[in-house]
This record gives structure tokens, C-alpha cells and sequence, in this order.
């Protein structure tokens, strides 16, 4: 069997639409609908690029100190710059975050980039009440490119779909309210460290907090505190960190704790017992840590679990071939309502084939080895090495047994199961497409144990494999 692991060809590129005809709307209505989808496609692209290219001069202004300079100064005179344009690392890699989520179509990223831009806006707009202010054609420019950016924003809603967990806004306060605190003492120390003695507390802590959310002079901060740059840079770095931490925690997918059933168990072990020597790896959907779709048929079924983001599957589908697609399109469905990046490990020739129908990209990893022992002999010279190690575990006086797990007695199960925990160095190690993860279980009557004795008869080692 041919392997071959399968990843999207776009950000998490979803299952197919229905065509017109197969929509049950008249064509003409569909044609405007499809229109409108289109228009809010393109429209969302454009924050996604508007914030990659802030983040590309943002980065720009970073490496240059004249660009850092002439932004700076256009914002705190009488021009301001559109939105982000802030010329520096920081705001450079916070645009560029936030182009990432916003790619991922998050909805949470949505609406967080709604409320800066739409406050940033809001404040463009009144700077412009100012008459000096008005009077510079250059802020009217950036005003109405802040504003567009928001109405295409506005019009692509739609476009972001991402559930996120429900759990996210918790963990981002918590992340923000340990985080800050443990920021401002940290800050606060350093500073005692490296800075005048003359400043009170008050002012060294009301200094690193102002300092963690903003780029001004500390002559602008508290005049009687001077402190070391590297110290400065420090702080503004953690403000930074903090910042990006929090965004991550308020983004960030779906774990997937939805986990397979017993039920679902039951309706796996039925399509593996029909289709299950078609792929040598079906047994591991069984994993308990995995969640299942099934096609709307229930002929079908795929097993995967979230990790970091991505919907991981391996193997082929389990099922009928004729029900893969069912299942297939009910996976990629699932992985963008939650903003997963659908991916597949250890799928075979014909599964790579099917979901590369579907939008993925089919990678061959090589070839499954497989050894045909009614064919397998020791004798050649290309298998002296071989030969020479089995006798001399022969001549040891070693010797193995094989039996199926509902062969074996339940306390000689037991003692197996804890020999096996013994014997495994530091933690257990579970791995994803090839182990099962657990072992002894009484549902895996039909896995085999392979035991290997010495001598005098005493357990040296053993060997589990799935059906």
C-alpha cells in the first residue's frame, strides 16, 4: 500500500458547493447569490492584504530609522497615518498576527479588527473637526483608506465563519490580568535596579505599566525617572509578548474535545468489521482520544483529532469506498466552521487519490513494507545477519507465544499490562496513526500479544498488534 499524507492547498480549503441546479433556487436567483458571495470573497481579502502590507512597513519603518522617524512624526504633529501604520517591529508583528487569524477565517478576529479599525476610524474622523488637522490633504488619504479598509471588512462578515472555543475570552483575561501582573512586578524590579533611586514607588510602577502599553519618551512618562534603554526596550518587549499572548488565547480553535462515543465506537468496529482489510491502519480510529464524522449515509467515517489547529486524520476513510466523498465533505465542513487546517496522515494511493479530488495535496512519504511469511526464509547470504541472530537466540533457549488478547487470561493480562508500564522508559509514548494507545483493553479481543520467555521461562518482552 501506497503512503501518502494529504494538507490543504489553501487556508483550510472547504468542501465543495452546491451547484445552481442541485441548490433548488431558480438559476437566475442563483447566479445573483453566487455574485454576492463572490463580491463578499473579494472583500474580505482586503483587510487580510491591507494588514500584511501594513505589516511589511511596519517592518520597513523597524529597519529604518528615517521611516521610523517620518511616521513618527506625521503622528504625533499634524498628520496622522492610516490604520497600524505605525513603523515598527512590534505593530509589525501584531498586523501581521492579526492577517494570519483573519486568513483563517476566525470570526473572533473579525470582530476584534472591527472594533480597532472602526475606533481608529471613529478617531480619524474627529481629528478632522481640528482645522489644523483638516487642513492637510494627506490625513483626508489616510482617513478614507481606514474607512475602506472597514466597509470591505464589513461587507465579507460572512466570509469569517470560524467558531472559536467557548472558553477563549476567559483565558484571555486571565492571560492579560497574570500576565500584566507578573509584567508590572518583574518591570518594577528591574527598574529599582537599574533606575534613579530619587522616583517613589508609585512612580516606578505607574512608569513600567505606561511603558508596557505605549512607545513615549520617559521624559514624557515621569521626569524625575531615568532608566536604563536596554531596560526600556525590555519592558516594551514584554508589553509586546503579553499582547500577542493574549491574542493567541482569544483566537485560538476549537480544541476538538467532542471525543467518539461509545455509540460511535460501536458503529466503527461495525464498518471495520465489513471494509477493515482494506487499510491496514482502519483498527486505529478505534483510538479513544479521536473524534469521528460520519457520512450522511453512515457508510462512511473519518477519525481525527485537533491538533495545534489542524483536523489530523490518518489513514484512509473507514467504510464503503462509494461513501468516502459523504464523509470526506462532512469533515472539511466541520474543519472550517471551527477554523481547522484539514490534513491527513498515512492515507493510502487510492485515499490520497480521493481526497486530492476534494481540494488537498497528495505528498507519497513510500511504500508500506510488508512481508509475506508463507514466503519469508532465512537462507542467502543477503540474509546472514539475520539468520546468525535468530540462532543465537535459539541457542539461548528463548522462545515466543502468540495468542489474540480474548485468549488470554484476565490476570495474565494484568501482569502483561504491568509489565509493559515497567519496562517503558520515561513517558508513555502514544503515537498517532500506528499505536493504539492503550492495551488489555477486553473490546480488543482480536488484537494479537507476541511474548517472548527466556530459559527458565521467565517474560523478557512483548509485542501488541492490532487486527
Amino acid at each position: 500500500m501506497s503512503s501518502a499524507t494529504t494538507a490543504p492547498a489553501r487556508n483550510g480549503a472547504a468542501g465543495p458547493r452546491p451547484r445552481a441546479e442541485e441548490s433548488g433556487k431558480p438559476p437566475e436567483r442563483s447566479c445573483v447569490r453566487g455574485a454576492r458571495t463572490a463580491a463578499a470573497r473579494r472583500s474580505a481579502l482586503v483587510p487580510i492584504w491591507y494588514l500584511r502590507l501594513i505589516g511589511l512597513l511596519n517592518l520597513a519603518g523597524g529597519v529604518s530609522l528615517t521611516a521610523r522617524q517620518e511616521v513618527s512624526g506625521h503622528n504625533t504633529g499634524q498628520f496622522f497615518t492610516p490604520f497600524m501604520l505605525f513603523a515598527g517591529y512590534g505593530s509589525a508583528a501584531v498586523a501581521v498576527f492579526m492577517a494570519m487569524m483573519l486568513a483563517r477565517r476566525k470570526r473572533v478576529a473579525w470582530w476584534v479588527f472591527m472594533g480597532l479599525c472602526g475606533g481608529y476610524a471613529a478617531l480619524e474622523v474627529w481629528w478632522l473637526s481640528e482645522p489644523p488637522l483638516r487642513q492637510h490633504p494627506f490625513n483626508w488619504v489616510s482617513t478614507a483608506i481606514t474607512l475602506a479598509v472597514l466597509v470591505c471588512a464589513a461587507a465579507g462578515r460572512r466570509e469569517f465563519y470560524g467558531k472559536g472555543d467557548r472558553t477563549n475570552p476567559q483565558l484571555a483575561l486571565a492571560v492579560l490580568g497574570a500576565g500584566a501582573l507578573l509584567s508590572v512586578l518583574v518591570g518594577t524590579t528591574l527598574v529599582t535596579a537599574v533606575g534613579s533611586q530619587s522616583a517613589s514607588v508609585g512612580d516606578r510602577v505607574w512608569y513600567v505599566a505606561v511603558r508596557l502599553t505605549t512607545l513615549s519618551r520617559d521624559a514624557d512618562l515621569t521626569p524625575n525617572l531615568h532608566v536604563n534603554r536596554w531596560a526600556s526596550t525590555g519592558i516594551n518587549l514584554a508589553g509586546l509578548v503579553l499582547l500577542l499572548a493574549v491574542l493567541y488565547a482569544l483566537f485560538r480553535s476549537p480544541r476538538g474535545r467532542e471525543l467518539q462515543t461509545r455509540q460511535d465506537e460501536d458503529r466503527l468496529r461495525a464498518l471495520l468489521d465489513r471494509h477493515g482489510s482494506r487499510d491496514s491502519l482502519g483498527y486505529f480510529a478505534l483510538r479513544r482520544d479521536k473524534s469521528v464524522i460520519f457520512s450522511p449515509s453512515g457508510k462512511a467515517a473519518i477519525a481525527y483529532r485537533v491538533v495545534g489547529g489542524v483536523a489530523l486524520a490518518s489513514g484512509d476513510p473507514i467504510g464503503d469506498v462509494e461513501a468516502w466523498p459523504g464523509a470526506i465533505d462532512a469533515w472539511l465542513v466541520e474543519a472550517r466552521d471551527h477554523a481547522w487546517i484539514p490534513a491527513v496522515m498515512g492515507a493510502s494511493e487510492e485515499g490520497g487519490t480521493v481526497y486530492a479530488r476534494h481540494g488537498l495535496d497528495a505528498l507519497e512519504l513510500g511504500d508500506e513494507a510488508i512481508v509475506e511469511t508463507d514466503e519469508f526464509s532465512l537462507g542467502g547470504r543477503a540474509m546472514r545477519g539475520v539468520r546468525q541472530a535468530y540462532n543465537r537466540v535459539r541457542r539461548a533457549g528463548y522462545t515466543t507465544r502468540i495468542r489474540r488478547h480474548r485468549e488470554i487470561p484476565v490476570a495474565e493480562m494484568a501482569a502483561l499490562v504491568e509489565a509493559a508500564d515497567r519496562w517503558r522508559d520515561g513517558q508513555t509514548e502514544r503515537g498517532f496513526s500506528m499505536a493504539l494507545g492503550r492495551l488489555g483493553d477486553p473490546a480488543d479481543g482480536e488484537c494479537v500479544m507476541i511474548e517472548c520467555h527466556d530459559a527458565a521461562g521467565e517474560l523478557r518482552a512483548l509485542l501488541s498488534f492490532v487486527p
